[in-house]
């Protein structure tokens, strides 16, 4: 395992060491070990073989609702660090190993991750009443912490509209969910694998 903590995430640097890997965004696709997969896989080949200049995220790209998210996430770290007692580590990028890796929103002590959304009002406020998580978010951290090693993830959901502005949910590690993670990745390798052995002799790359 290799940890990138220099790059930042988001930027050009973080998108290349990123390239061919199966990342946490699509966990929800690997676990399901399904036709979604070639799927990903396709999407994952487009942008390896194509010129990866990643216009949108560049600085003249940013909209206000990509700042927005950005400032939100580093407001609601602040808060959670002030509420909880917890110090988040930020970190780039977890590598597995060249085709496997993750980028959670902070490390916490030796054991933790967080995973920080700020949700809309009426998702917060559902998720206020229920504390339940939606699934796909469940199985990202899940896979996070699959990567990473570690053995719980706090969910901070996050919405300044409301008081209190936060909910703290935490997820521990599922031996189960681990077991399809490593079977929708061995799955995910080999549809990789075999196209990339085709398209290889088609495209050229740097």
């Amino acid at each position: 395992m290799k940890i990138y903590e220099d790059i930042e995430q988001g930027t050009k640097e973080w998108r290349d060491v990123r390239k061919l890997k199966f990342t946490a965004s699509n966990a929800n696709t690997i676990i399901a070990n399904g036709k979604g997969l070639q799927t990903l896989v396709d999407e994952m080949l487009a942008e390896y073989y194509s010129s990866g200049n990643y216009p949108e995220y560049t600085d003249e790209y940013k909209n206000y609702q990509m700042k927005r998210g950005n400032d939100y996430e580093e407001q609601a770290r602040k808060i959670y660090e002030f509420e909880t007692g917890n110090k988040v580590k930020q970190v780039g990028f977890i590598e597995l190993d060249d085709r496997v890796g993750v980028s959670p929103d902070g490390l916490i002590g030796d054991d933790g991750l967080i995973e920080i959304k700020n949700h809309s009002d009426k998702v917060f406020m559902k998720l206020a009443e229920t504390k339940k998580i939606d699934k796909k978010y469940i199985d990202q951290m899940q896979m996070q912490m699959f990567v990473s090693g570690r053995s719980w993830c706090d969910y901070f959901a996050f919405n300044p509209n409301f008081n209190p502005c936060y909910v703290i949910i935490r997820v521990k590690k599922d031996i189960d969910t681990f077991g399809l993670i490593m079977e929708g990745l061995r799955t995910g390798r080999k549809l990789l694998e075999d196209k990339k052995k085709i398209l290889d002799k088609i495209f050229e790359t740097d």
